[in-house]
């Protein structure tokens, strides 16, 4: 199995990626993965996105705890949807509390959500999302798309999250996926940086779909500088992915 992250600054922002990518293998059996996109017309929109995989992240270690909390609890038997919603579930009231802690401004904590659990064993994955992205399954690109108006968990605080998973966000289910993706709305944005070369090449395609140099574990990485320097292809929105081929 092999894992691939890639996060880019587009031209869009100078100075650092909106976006943030976050993987964390809780187990032998379980990948728990997040691409987080700032919103563009939020106040430092990377504080955001950062903020949240930072929360992914520690809600992910705590899961092999839980059986210290509950012993009913095996982690290796539960789905994926159960492990899912607990990590938002925590995400969710973290959210609140640094919301409190911190005295931001809601401006200041509106980013995208995609989230993935993946199991090894079976090569099963639940995804949920909230806002604008892209799902890419067993070579199918499935788009969420909200007229970039995304509807972002920040600004349902004020609800139970019972009430936010079921109203204001999506989840996807898929079985014997032994290629899947996940990716920030910037995959689809890229321009032509130069007027001599023109679009010869499906950035989504070649990045997300496209097994070539599989085995590298730089894959994304020297997929997207041919983008660059063969085709002359830049993202103008930042752009946040993670891959997951299984063999």
């Amino acid at each position: 199995m092999k894992i691939y992250q890639l996060n880019k600054t587009g031209r869009l922002h100078d100075t650092h990626t909106e976006d943030y990518v976050a993987v964390q293998k809780v187990s032998t059996e379980w990948i728990i993965a997040g691409v987080f996109d700032g919103c563009s017309s939020g106040k430092e929109s990377f504080f955001a996105s950062a903020l949240y995989g930072k929360i992914l992240r520690k809600s992910s270690k705590m899961l092999p705890l839980l059986r210290n909390k509950r012993p009913e609890f095996d982690l290796e038997k539960t789905d994926a949807s159960y492990i899912g919603k607990f990590i938002l579930n925590q995400l969710f009231d973290d959210l609140k509390k640094a919301h409190h802690l911190l005295g931001t401004e809601l401006r200041e904590i509106l980013s995208t959500i995609i989230l993935m659990v993946y199991s090894r064993s079976n090569k099963s994955a639940w995804v949920n999302i909230s806002g604008d992205g892209f799902i890419i399954h067993n070579k199918e690109i499935k788009e969420i798309d909200q007229n970039n108006i995304p509807d972002y968990m920040a600004y349902h605080l004020d609800i139970e999250f019972d009430q936010w998973i079921n109203a204001f966000s999506k989840s996807f289910s898929f079985e014997n996926q032994s290629d899947i993706s996940i990716s920030t709305d910037g995959i689809s944005k890229f321009y032509s940086i130069t007027e001599k070369r023109q679009r010869s090449i499906d950035p989504v395609h070649f990045l997300l779909i496209d097994d070539k140099w599989k085995d590298s574990d730089d894959m994304l990485e020297k997929k997207f500088h041919i983008l660059k320097n063969e085709h002359g292809l830049f993202p103008y929105d930042d752009l946040g992915m993670v891959r997951i081929i299984s063999t």
